[in-house]
């Protein structure tokens, strides 16, 4: 079992001067610091982490990786002094935390409203279990912080359904080649999984939820789901409304491709120009399919990608319409 370092890792790196965006129980996320050297531009878009307890880091976007002590080096120009200098600041942490003034009692919180039935009965579910992470690549701190679950009985992952407020409105049973939607009449097509987690940079729209959760176990943010390969207006506009750049990772299947082709026409109509994601070289159809190397590595088209022009499919008549037709056409003969 792994065992996170007693070290304040997120402190250390602000005091380095690294931009940190983000913190799971394993990692530290931010914006990477050699981008500028390796890119010629700083990191916009957070793309770096670094190991609570190997205290090695690397970028997904650039070569910039290493140990902390040469992260310390290179940030502060010293490659001899980097542990003198960690020593210090943490004895300089110890005696601001003594100099500290004792915090007051914070007032009790207010009672929470009892939980509804349907959220009970999602919350009776346990975590998956260990061999159905390694099954789908996933890590458990990614799990636990999309809130998903596992059914033992039929061995269904459970994933929750938020509507653009937060507010839980159903769950998803998922499993190979089957779905089902708690309650049947869910709103499925107004709601986004990981909506609440866009930061205003990138976001990433999958298919299915547990890519997103595949995606943020590689260290990558930014992953929304709209819970199948159909997206609604109404989830891009929410997706639109909270990140700046849409990145279209459907299924590389007929029905995904399909659905992306779609997807990228109506938001070019609109004013909207989605990157794609390149799945050149890749033998799986999704995130889940990749290996960790693909997932870190995956390429994304620019945004002048087009996709073919839609062709007009000619309307289908009905019987009365046909009659209809060829009665008009005997009286103008």
């Amino acid at each position: 079992m792994r065992t996170t370092s007693s070290l304040d890792l997120a402190g250390v790196l602000m005091e380095l001067g690294v931009e940190v965006t983000s913190e799971s129980n394993e990692r530290v996320f931010g914006l990477c610091p050699g981008h500028e050297e390796f890119k010629g531009r700083k990191d916009s878009k957070p793309s770096w982490s670094i190991d609570k307890e190997l205290l090695v880091h690397h970028c997904w976007s650039c070569p910039y990786r290493g140990t902390l002590r040469q992260l310390i080096a290179d940030q502060r120009g010293d490659t001899e002094e980097a542990s003198d200098w960690l020593a210090d600041y943490t004895r300089r942490r110890a005696v601001r935390r003594l100099r500290e003034p004792r915090q007051v009692q914070a007032p009790p919180k207010p009672k929470e409203k009892p939980l509804g039935a349907l959220q009970r009965r999602f919350n009776a579910f346990p975590e998956p279990p260990d061999e159905a992470l390694q099954a789908r690549g996933l890590e458990r701190f990614a799990v636990v912080h999309y809130g998903v679950r596992w059914d033992p009985e039929v061995e269904h992952w459970v994933i929750p359904i938020h509507d653009e407020y937060g507010k839980f409105v159903g769950y998803q049973r998922k499993a190979e080649d089957y779905f089902k939607n708690v309650p049947k009449k869910v709103p499925r097509n107004q709601c986004v999984f990981g909506l609440d987690q866009l930061t205003g940079g990138w976001a990433v729209l999958l298919e299915s939820p547990l890519d997103v959760v595949r995606l943020y176990s590689e260290g990558i943010e930014g992953g929304v789901s709209s819970y199948g390969a159909f997206a609604s207006l109404y989830q891009l506009d929410l997706i639109n409304e909270r990140a700046e750049d849409v990145v279209l990772a459907l299924d590389n299947d007929d029905t995904g491709n399909e659905q992306r082709n779609r997807i990228w026409w109506s938001q070019w109509r609109r004013g909207n120009r989605y990157r794609i994601l390149d799945y050149t070289g890749i033998t799986g159809k999704d995130i889940g399919d990749m290996t960790s190397a693909q997932v870190r590595r995956h390429r994304i088209h620019q945004r002048q990608w087009q996709p073919p022009q839609p062709t007009e499919q000619p309307r289908k008549r009905t019987a009365a319409q046909n009659r209809l037709i060829a009665w008009r056409e005997k009286r103008l003969a």
